[in-house]
């Protein structure tokens, strides 16, 4: 009879069955406990380590309670409930909603405290929130529940937003209060209006380094930037500080502005960049301060087509800063094609470089230095169509010589460089 010794059998090189390797790997993790859905390698961390995800549509609530995706029941409980699991994790994590339309009829609030609490779709296209609040609601705020807590590092991203019907109603689709390094990217609204024009598609009050990318809304007020949450940072450059726009479409409904500033809010270094399309509505940018008293610095636009604005008393840029100032302003290659409508409004505004502007209907330039409220404007390529005209009241040339100009017919082409000591 044959024998093997037991060093033959313990040393034995052949090798373990793929099939048995993983099986005994199974064995492994679940006597540790660890559930190996446990983690998205692909969700946003900035480095950190990899959070847990949550599946919505596996997730099952308070008696039973489940998410359903077919536009039917109210969704608002059970992703509050997700959201309330999520941030009470170790480090947060990642709420992953399904395709599908989603239904809510009241607002929730991510207030993770210390942790990281990122919620995406499928696509602006295939993730849809269906919002239709019978009181005045936001659909998602991010927030912390001390207002003077910073909400570090959260994130939304590849979803859609809609509402069914026109009501006195005001709906905001998403709010972020006192925010820093928050990321919202891939998002579309659509039909956020109510009766008397006052519903928002997204709104930033307050704090810094937030990125905002590939945004298409359809809203009353598609973007407003307001003062900041916490009321220990008034009057502080914390109200946008390091804000970056990219990639948006906007449309506003009535006479509403694309991008609305508050009063009183004051900004450092904003940058709207990549395509920037403003369509419709009566303003593009409308910023008048009247109430803040703390000066704004570094306001830059490039890349955008104002186009299909209300004719009249409207402007693609208009910018009244009097009563803080604004210090560098900094528009390139941006193109003001409403038909009737205006160009660019500046007063409060110390030095402003236009690079490769257009205007191309009404006032293309409506400026004021007295008082310095514009102290200086340079302007590079710049095409004027012809019949527009600029008031350029109380300005200096290199020279120091005081120029005052109203309704000067502008040529086809300009280069300009004025200087107000």
């Amino acid at each position: 009879m044959k024998t093997h010794s037991p060093q033959s059998t313990l040393g034995s090189t052949r090798p373990v069955p793929a099939a048995r390797r993983y099986l005994l790997a199974g064995i492994f993790f679940c006597l540790l406990g660890i559930n190996l859905q446990a983690t998205d390698p692909t969700s946003p961390n900035d480095g950190a380590p990899t959070f847990p995800y949550l599946n919505a549509i596996d997730y099952v609530g308070t008696s039973g309670a489940k998410l359903t995706n077919d536009g039917t029941g109210d969704n608002s409980a059970i992703i509050q409930q997700m959201i309330n699991t999520v941030s009470a994790a170790p480090n947060g994590g990642t709420i992953v909603l399904p395709s599908g339309i989603i239904k809510m009829t009241s607002g929730v609030t991510i207030s993770p405290g210390s942790k990281r609490v990122h919620i995406r779709g499928q696509g602006v296209h295939a993730t849809k929130i269906l919002f239709d609040p019978t009181v005045n609601a936001v659909a998602f705020t991010f927030k912390q529940l001390t207002p003077s807590v910073i909400l570090y590092q959260c994130s939304l991203s590849d979803m859609g937003f809609d509402s069914s019907a026109v009501t006195a109603v005001h709906k905001t689709a998403v709010q972020i209060e006192n925010a820093s390094g928050f990321r919202i990217a891939n998002v579309a609204v659509i039909n956020f209006n109510s009766t008397d024009g006052a519903s928002i598609g997204l709104r930033t009050r307050g704090r810094e380094q937030n990125v905002f990318n590939a945004i298409n809304c359809s809203a009353d007020i598609p973007l407003l930037i307001d003062t900041n949450a916490d009321p220990s940072m008034a009057n502080h450059i914390e109200d946008a500080d390091h804000f970056h726009f990219s990639d948006m479409v906007l449309m506003p409904s009535g006479t509403n502005s694309c991008v609305k500033i508050a009063d009183g809010v004051a900004l450092s270094n904003v940058i709207f960049d990549g395509y920037q399309a403003w369509v419709g509505g009566g303003h593009g940018l409308y910023w008048n301060s009247t109430a803040s008293t703390v000066s704004s610095f570094n306001l830059c636009i490039r890349n955008l087509r104002r186009e299909q604005g209300t004719a009249g008393a409207y402007y693609g840029i208009y910018i009244n800063a009097t009563s803080g100032y604004l210090t560098n302003l900094q528009l390139d290659n941006c193109i003001f094609s409403s038909t009737g409508a205006n160009g660019i409004y500046l007063r409060g505004v110390l030095y402003s470089t236009f690079v490769n502007v257009t205007a191309l209907s009404g006032v293309a330039l409506d400026m004021d230095g007295s008082a310095y409220l514009d102290q200086s404007v340079s302007m590079m390529g710049c095409f004027w169509q012809a019949g527009t005209t600029a008031n350029m009241l109380n300005l200096r040339d290199s020279v120091g010589t005081k120029k005052q100009y109203t309704n000067m017919p502008l040529p086809s082409t300009a280069f300009f460089a004025y200087w107000n000591p």
